[in-house]
């Protein structure tokens, strides 16, 4: 009898419910049980693998070695009997302070699961320091000296090293689809690199691409002087890792705003104030952007970032070093003009950290050679974040990238 009900109870616990986790207002939230309008969301709170694999879909896992010895993370969804074999593998390299998780957070309609269903071979990047990229052959994460790292190290150490093992892998030439800060690594290893660029990747899109940040609008912009001060205090006073540990500062954030549902409003209307006040964001997605963010970073590729925003677009600033460095009082320039692989840019109207005026600009420095396609989202609420948790991603911008990909004859409106 016993075993009869242990067994009852177990398979009546698979059966249940699981708890609601989402709302479809924030007033919702107030009373998520037996609410109608609140369900469970199975993405908030599960790991890239667990979402992947919960849908079905052939999935992989591999660890790449840097040429500095990062050890970083690849996930793969895998469509080996695709009939598209005109541009078949796709990697997909996410931004600032977040993971891969940011691809797959819309369902079924986010951008990844969306190339899968049309037949590509789908790889995610989870570049260094972040939550799945977090080894390295010699220096564990409690070290300072694994969070010596920049922009550059990324964009000319993890980059190459993903794109030429996907290429090794398939023997595709592959198309590279970098969101903000992924966009930024593209660039620089586009100009460092062109002709190695040419033979490994037939066509980079950039979305909401980080270059020169001249027009930003948000209050990063009044920010970004200040910290260079931070970066130096923290050095000298042993707090240089105060960007790092992906779960760490994810699950402080999750204390914070996800307290209540008056905190998580609160929160959001401050992430507002970063990418722009005109978002299509539903409150059902406020759980999944804030399970995500933010992932761990080093704070010297804050810095860096933060540099673009005096018009600049440079290696990093090492001050009175850079003439060993560089043999130069200044860090060299990226100059995208050298890029030669065709470039296609999509940005949104309203988007105020990555602008539309520094988007044409970032377009109108590549080379004629090098400019595919230029794409505005006119959308009046659509900015920065939509293009990973808006309600309208799929209509926008996803569905033009698969016209893209499909006809290989975009419009260069």
């Amino acid at each position: 009898m016993f075993w009869y009900m242990v067994i009852l109870l177990s398979i009546c616990g698979q059966v249940l419910p699981q708890q609601n986790n989402v709302c479809r207002t924030m007033k919702d939230y107030y009373a998520m049980d037996n609410n109608p309008n609140c369900w469970h969301n199975e993405i908030v709170g599960a790991s890239v693998p667990d979402i992947i694999t919960k849908t079905g879909r052939p999935f992989a896992v591999y660890n790449v070695t840097t040429n500095d010895g990062y050890i970083i993370t690849i996930f793969r969804m895998t469509n080996k009997d695709s009939p598209n074999k005109k541009m078949n593998s796709v990697f997909l390299q996410h931004g600032l302070i977040t993971t891969s998780a940011n691809w797959v957070s819309l369902g079924n309609d986010s951008l990844a699961f969306q190339l899968h269903n049309n037949g590509y071979d789908v790889w995610l990047g989870n570049y260094r320091g972040t939550q799945y990229s977090e080894e390295h052959i010699n220096f564990s994460v409690n070290d300072d000296e694994y969070w010596d790292y920049s922009v550059d190290d990324v964009a000319l150490g993890d980059i190459p090293a993903a794109i030429k093992f996907i290429f090794n892998e398939t023997g595709n030439k592959i198309i590279y689809v970098g969101h903000s800060l992924g966009s930024t690594f593209g660039l620089m290893y586009g100009s460092e690199h062109p002709e190695e660029v040419r033979k490994y990747i037939k066509l980079m899109v950039l979305t909401a691409p980080a270059y020169t940040l001249s027009n930003i609008r948000t209050s990063l912009g009044l920010a970004a002087p200040f910290v260079d001060t931070i970066y130096t205090a923290s050095k000298y006073y042993g707090f240089i890792k105060i960007a790092s540990f992906g779960q760490t500062t994810k699950d402080i954030a999750k204390i914070i705003c996800m307290d209540s549902p008056k905190t998580m409003n609160s929160c959001f209307t401050f992430i507002s104030l970063i990418y722009g006040p005109k978002n299509g964001i539903k409150p059902e997605m406020y759980p999944a952007y804030f399970d995500q963010h933010p992932s761990g970073t080093s704070l010297k590729l804050i810095k860096h970032v933060a540099s673009f925003v005096g018009n600049s677009f440079r290696k990093f600033d090492y001050g009175v070093r850079n003439i060993g460095i560089y043999n130069s009082f200044l860090p060299p320039t990226y100059d995208i003009s050298k890029i030669v692989v065709p470039t296609a840019v999509i940005y949104a109207r309203n988007d105020w950290l990555t602008t539309k005026y520094d988007s044409i600009n970032l377009y109108k420095s590549l080379s004629r050679k090098a400019r595919f396609a230029i794409h505005e989202i006119p959308e009046e609420n659509f900015n920065h974040i939509d293009f990973m948790f808006g309600t309208k991603a799929k209509d926008l911008y996803i569905d033009y990238l698969l016209d893209m990909f499909n006809n290989n004859s975009p419009s260069t409106e």
